[in-house]
């Protein structure tokens, strides 16, 4: 089965996930991790990509980066294939290092602020420490002013995004504001652990071809709300795979033009009934993929008047039927 083409929208805030195989602590290896960082250096100075903030863990690695126009294999793949070629020498292994390809997930506003200090305590979660401050395997440090950062790490930009100043004050209320959120468990939507069910789940409600956006995560509160958008293909019209019968699209398409079930499928054809039989059959046909035959007879039209119906509908009309069948798809 082909991949799909990842959507980004170049200058959002972008949480980027990378494995190791069968979740293996590769980066145990002496000099691993300054290895990764020496190398991205160059990884990153081949793309518009820039990066706030990361985390390099045991058996995975946290990226939080702000996207360029380019997609974001063109930093992680040169990265972890030339790591990889070293890691697998270094420890006089063979075969694959990173486990599929990376996880990408949109974080904005006060959820990108979340993202950073969820990152940092990473070590703290995994028990390596019991403050951020304590260790070198995150910008944590660097955000603090602790040593001079790399420069291909954009501390400031990743200060202002969570709020802060670059300065004593600002870098200290950072820190306090980390420490607020220690106690914080493994997020699943943050960190895309279900992703793939996901993507999976917004295919299976469509019936054509379609590109699955890099799911948006929002804050609410405490909790996060994950939304996986659906691209379709240019000039591709998105269909909802729905398998409802005839009637319930009959009852919303007259319940839509202010008239009745009756009036639609008897003889009649005032403006009203004539819009509520247009919406309908677009919301079938078009919209949902369904036979156009099976709607005209339930209301008791013939299959080419149907067909006429659809051709002169009008734009408005159609977006209407594909908010419909939107709906319909979500109850």
């Amino acid at each position: 089965m082909p991949r799909y083409r990842r959507q980004v929208a170049p200058g959002s805030v972008q949480h980027v996930v990378s494995r190791f195989i069968d979740r293996e602590f590769r980066f145990e290896a002496d000099g691993a991790r300054d290895e990764y960082l020496r190398r991205t250096a160059r990884a990153l100075g081949r793309t518009d990509w820039c990066a706030l903030a990361f985390a390099l863990m045991g058996s995975h690695v946290h990226w939080v980066l702000r996207a360029g126009s380019r997609p974001s294999a063109a930093f992680v793949k040169p990265l972890h294939t030339g790591f990889a070629g070293w890691l697998n020498a270094t420890q006089r292994r063979l075969g694959p290092v990173f486990a599929d390809r990376h996880r990408s997930i949109t974080c904005e506003g006060e959820t990108a602020a979340a993202l950073v200090a969820y990152i940092h305590n990473n070590p703290v979660r995994a028990g390596v420490v019991s403050d951020p401050a304590d260790s070198a395997w995150t910008s944590h440090r660097a955000y603090l002013g602790f040593g001079t950062p790399p420069a291909w790490l954009d501390v400031e930009q990743g200060l202002r995004l969570c709020g802060f100043a670059a300065t004593p004050s600002g870098r200290q209320a950072f820190h306090s504001f980390v420490l607020s959120r220690v106690g914080q468990p493994r997020s699943l939507e943050l960190s895309g652990g279900d992703l793939r069910q996901r993507r999976k789940d917004a295919r299976a409600r469509t019936s054509s071809p379609v590109e699955i956006a890099a799911p948006s995560v929002l804050q609410r509160h405490e909790s996060f709300e994950v939304d996986t958008p659906i691209v379709a293909p240019e000039g591709c019209v998105i269909r909802q795979n729905w398998r409802g019968p005839p009637d319930a699209i009959l009852s919303a398409a007259a319940h839509a033009a202010g008239t009745t079930l009756s009036q639609l499928c008897a003889r009649g054809r005032t403006r009203e009934v004539v819009a509520a039989r247009r919406l309908a059959l677009l919301t079938w046909s078009r919209y949902l993929s369904r036979p156009v035959v099976h709607m005209a007879r339930a209301l008791g039209i013939a299959e080419s008047s149907a067909a006429e119906l659809i051709a002169t509908a009008p734009r408005s009309l159609h977006e209407q039927a594909a908010a419909l069948a939107r709906a319909l798809c979500a109850t």
